[in-house]
């Protein structure tokens, strides 16, 4: 029997349904709280603890492969958690490393680089496809702009892309770099005519002088290519540094046939430099309601939060109703961080 999953959100500020297209077929069961059957509060895992809201063992088995393809999919938000905090932290590595007259590829060799598989689409998202039938799209949005505007137009990770006729006059070489005490600053200098085509990203005194200068050590290139947000302090990038403060936005459209999953997710846009400074990221969503064989689950999420260590923290309370399953009752709890819930279940008192 085909089983098939429909979500619907509203005011959802998450990031659903991405898999890193690996399979949980060869999962070591002591890695999820419930692998194999029910978690029941107070009992045992196959306990039947719902047998007074549901019709039939067939009907609770049902609602447990539902609640399973529920609970696959909200793992998956790790994954796209993940992938979004290594775009956002590696923006400004990647505009220093996209000009090899500014960074050597010899210097590059020894950094610790992060290049997230985004592609541009073209129309101002940048697009990662991480598993057949799942479309994973961020868009960054122009400073002080409404959550619906408009993306960034052009190549974000490009230094070119906000200076006008830019040249590259002083550098240190990979022998001076490699030579000289790890703290001792070295000076990148650069030239230009005017605003590129992103130029109006950055502050307007950017290009007063038609030159800039980052004074940056070893340890400063290590510090900023290592980055992966906290309370750590960037190293000076000067004006570079304000385009952290962009809103950033995203997408995930899901159309997968062979899970008979399909739904579009969408979130209001963050400044970069909150998420990466708190390394969560917030999920919101109204409504979230899975299907299955006459059954239905409708979820709400609370204080459900992307941890940046690579976990979910919070809770989703869902709500079964349909033919067999009325008022089943389930709260996958992620508490203060886990790869999996601990999935309480219940019967709804009449």
């Amino acid at each position: 029997m085909r089983r098939r999953i429909v979500y619907g959100f509203f005011a959802f500020s998450a990031l659903v349904g991405c898999s890193d297209g690996a399979s949980d077929d060869g999962e070591n069961e002591e890695q999820r709280p419930d692998a194999g059957g029910f978690q029941f509060e107070g009992s045992e895992p196959d306990a039947r603890e719902l047998e007074l809201c549901t019709d039939a063992p067939s009907d609770e088995d049902a609602l447990r492969r539902l609640h399973g393809e529920v609970d696959n999919s909200v793992h998956e938000l790790i994954t796209c958690g993940g992938a979004q905090f290594s775009l956002m932290a590696s923006l400004l590595p990647q505009i220093l490393a996209s000009n090899e007259e500014l960074l050597h590829p010899d210097v590059l060799a020894y950094l610790p680089r992060s290049e997230p598989p985004f592609t541009s689409d073209g129309m101002g998202a940048w697009r990662m496809d991480p598993a057949p039938g799942t479309r994973f799209l961020v868009e960054f949005l122009p400073p002080g702009s409404e959550p619906d505007a408009a993306p960034v137009q052009g190549d974000l990770f490009r230094l070119e892309a906000y200076f006008n006729e830019l040249a590259v006059v002083e550098a240190p070489t990979p022998l001076v770099l490699a030579t000289t005490a790890r703290d001792v600053p070295h000076r990148f200098s650069m030239t230009f005519s005017g605003k590129g085509p992103l130029g109006d990203l950055l502050p307007p005194e950017t290009f007063e002088s038609g030159r800039l200068d980052l004074d940056l050590s070893s340890d400063d290139l290590l510090a900023l290519f290592s980055y992966q947000g906290g309370d750590a302090p960037l190293p000076d990038v000067g004006p570079l540094a304000a385009l952290l403060n962009l809103p950033i936005r995203s997408r995930v459209e899901v159309d997968d046939e062979h899970r008979g999953v399909h739904y579009v997710a969408r979130g209001p846009a963050d400044e970069m430099s909150d998420l990466l400074r708190g390394e969560y990221v917030a999920f919101v969503f109204d409504t979230l309601t899975a299907s299955y064989d006459g059954i239905t689950l409708d979820g709400t999420a609370v204080d459900l939060q992307f941890e940046s260590m690579g976990v979910l923290s919070g809770r989703i309370d869902y709500v079964a109703s349909g033919d067999g399953v009325e008022g089943a009752r389930v709260t996958s709890d992620f508490g203060q961080g886990g790869a999996y819930p601990r999935n309480l279940w219940s019967c709804e008192e009449e």
